[in-house]
């Protein structure tokens, strides 16, 4: 599947969520990889630095909104308290309801932090805490 199927089987408004996530994500990350992921209904990034690669994150489409979700969010800092789901051991998410929404500079250092923490080895990306 690629990003234009998916983006076809959702509104005309999610859509723009989704767009303008993936305008985000590339602004910080302009050497970043898209993939869907078709059985988790979801827009997958990879990173790379090196030889060294790793999943640091996606977006996803909901009926009226969007999501954009961390691979490592729990290991994230936050102090503006955009993350959302505690009550998962590692992903963290940030609901997008409106297109401005994905300018948010805390959201951009969310980005860029979830990519270097998903480049750490696992031993130093499992001893964060915040």
């Amino acid at each position: 599947m690629t990003v234009e199927d998916y983006l076809a089987q959702v509104t005309p408004q999610v859509q723009a969520l989704i767009q303008a996530l993936r305008k985000r994500v590339r602004q910080v990350l302009p050497d970043v990889e898209e993939r869907v992921y078709s059985g988790w209904q979801i827009i997958g990034f990879r990173v790379h630095r090196g030889k060294r690669g790793a999943h640091m994150g996606y977006v996803a489409a909901h009926p009226d909104f969007a999501t954009i979700g961390f691979k490592y969010g729990a290991r994230l800092p936050d102090p503006t308290q955009l993350l959302e789901d505690e009550n998962l051991k590692q992903v963290r998410f940030v609901t997008i309801r409106h297109v401005q929404d994905a300018d948010n500079p805390a959201l951009a250092s969310l980005i860029e932090q979830a990519a270097d923490i998903a480049l750490l080895p696992k031993a130093m990306r499992d001893s964060l805490r915040f």
